[in-house]
């Protein structure tokens, strides 16, 4: 019997991980889709949202300006949170 493996992603060329939905962005930062939604409508103070790539009419989040937003936002302490960075 053969078995065949398959990845949870789909294959993407030049290895590019895949872009995500709001919904899978939000999940993916552990967020609410209306907070994403929110932050590409209105911005923040000091521009301090996750990027987004907009294709026609769709919206995508690329995993990584996820995580360099997540990292940008990196903190120790409550008086360390900087929200301009």
């Amino acid at each position: 019997m053969q078995t065949h493996v398959t990845s949870a992603e789909p294959a993407m060329p030049h290895g590019r991980r895949p872009l995500l939905t709001t919904t899978e962005a939000a999940t993916y930062c552990g967020l609410a889709k209306n907070t994403l939604e929110k932050m590409r409508l209105y911005g923040r103070k000091g521009d301090n949202s996750p990027r987004f790539i907009k294709l026609g009419t769709a919206v995508r989040y690329h995993p990584d300006d996820l995580d360099a937003w997540i990292d940008r936002n990196r903190a120790i302490t409550t008086s360390e949170y900087d929200p301009t960075n």
